[in-house]
């Protein structure tokens, strides 16, 4: 990002492959001041305490995607068992879903993290068999989660305790069989939902003209952001990195009916987040779920979701001019 800002001279970037990589783009965006959009990373600091005047995110960070599924769960039963990627991502998804548990006075019957890209998952699946919570929470990222699915089914236990994770992305399940899907998950959009707007719409017949397949989500987070960044130049008539900036601020882009934003105080995009059932009987080569809900039902109600400025913690620093 540096060498786009010092020698391409952009006036915004957007990219970023995860919570770490975004972090530190997010400090040269705070440094040089050339707005920066992440499409899909989740860390809360970004939008928290690490938050800056010329950061945006759009993905809905850890806690938001927790307390869109923790609802689902609970009617499963009040015994979690949780296991997490040992890193930030996992830990917050841990954090956060045993606070949601313990307010509802559930209980944890046990609590595993694993080492990134580990490939034999069989002791931790022992030790939840063991436990017999009602449902596994788990906390990990793609290739993990696809590793866990299969070695889940392999040992018997797909259909005989639910497993969900807060957030995923659809390769994390087409990387798999059919056989070995299973679960409750959380996701930003999905090519099949009902309620998608003409663009949207345009948008998944040219890609899977294109490519043989449907866009994923995260194919969707990097358009969605583009069409944003892209409408907020047109606003502000400029390419100015303070009136781009000024620009993200105010913009909103239609979502399906509704508005799509990011916040002023935080420039965290609200949205409504959507969870997913893997279907009983997957027929489709790509559409493998089911939608189960959509919140907030009312969008004013969206700070119950997304968070208050006393809970976010991030202290905006006004730009310079």
């Amino acid at each position: 990002m540096q060498k786009l800002v010092d020698e391409d001279k952009v006036a915004a970037v957007i990219g970023g492959t995860n919570s770490g990589t975004s972090l530190a783009m997010a400090s040269v965006a705070g440094r040089t001041r050339v707005p920066y959009i992440s499409p899909g990373a989740a860390a809360r600091e970004l939008t928290g305490s690490s938050c800056n005047p010329y950061t945006f995110r759009t993905l809905a960070p850890i806690p938001v995607s927790c307390r869109a599924l923790a609802p689902l769960l609970l009617t499963k039963g009040k015994r979690w068992h949780f296991l997490v990627a040992n890193y930030a991502f996992g830990q917050d998804i841990q954090r956060a879903m045993s606070d949601l548990l313990k307010e509802a006075g559930g209980t944890v019957t046990g609590a595993d993290a694993s080492p990134l890209n580990t490939t034999d998952f069989s002791s931790f699946i022992l030790k939840i068999r063991q436990a017999k919570p009602d449902v596994v929470v788990l906390g990990l990222p793609g290739g993990d989660l696809s590793t866990f699915l299969k070695q889940w089914a392999e040992m018997g236990m797909k259909g005989v305790i639910p497993v969900a994770c807060p957030v995923i992305g659809d390769p994390d399940l087409w990387s798999i069989s059919p056989e070995a899907a299973t679960g409750y998950y959380g996701l930003p959009w999905h090519y099949d939902s009902p309620g998608l707007t003409p663009a949207e719409q345009a948008f998944v017949k040219t890609y899977t003209a294109q490519h043989n397949k449907p866009p994923s989500d995260k194919v969707w987070l990097g358009w969605f952001s583009t069409r944003v960044l892209l409408e907020a130049m047109k606003q502000a008539k400029s390419t100015s990195s303070n009136d781009i900036a000024a620009s993200l601020e105010t913009v909103k882009v239609d979502d399906g009916g509704t508005p799509a934003y990011y916040r002023q105080w935080d420039h965290q995009m609200v949205r409504h987040w959507t969870v997913f059932k893997v279907k009983d009987h997957i027929t489709d080569k790509w559409n493998w779920l089911d939608r189960v809900s959509v919140v907030p039902q009312n969008m004013a109600d969206v700070d119950k979701l997304y968070g208050t400025p006393a809970e976010i913690g991030c202290k905006m620093a006004p730009r310079s001019a």
